[in-house]
């Protein structure tokens, strides 16, 4: 399988996978390439919203489950159903009172 990095068009007015990576600041130009930078942004913007380094993890292999690994040089290509898990996590966390410093609840974790 061939694997090319794929951000939704701004003609289809869906930038909100894009927006997740978007997050902490950075510009767009240095949106992830490859899966591993995917996974390892991933990990980073939840450290930086105060998730424990476990929660983390247990949310960045659930969050990524059955895409390449971090080890990937792969070109990323977000599909549908990564777009909805990440959104729904974030979704998940922001209704969390008090964060950040709070752990997103397995229940959370557990909507993909």
């Amino acid at each position: 399988t061939v694997f090319t990095q794929e951000w939704p068009d701004e003609g289809k007015g869906d930038d909100s996978c894009e927006e997740f990576f978007l997050l902490d600041g950075r510009s767009p130009v240095q949106l992830p390439e490859t899966w591993g930078e995917a996974r390892a942004d991933f990990f980073s913007l939840c450290g930086q919203e105060g998730y424990s380094m476990e929660t983390c993890e247990t949310s960045m292999q659930t969050v990524f489950r059955g895409y390449p690994d971090a080890t990937s040089i792969a070109n990323l290509k977000i599909d549908e159903a990564l777009c909805s898990r990440l959104l729904s996590l974030a979704e998940a966390s922001q209704e969390i009172d008090g964060w950040p410093g709070k752990e997103v609840r397995q229940a959370d974790i557990d909507l993909f």
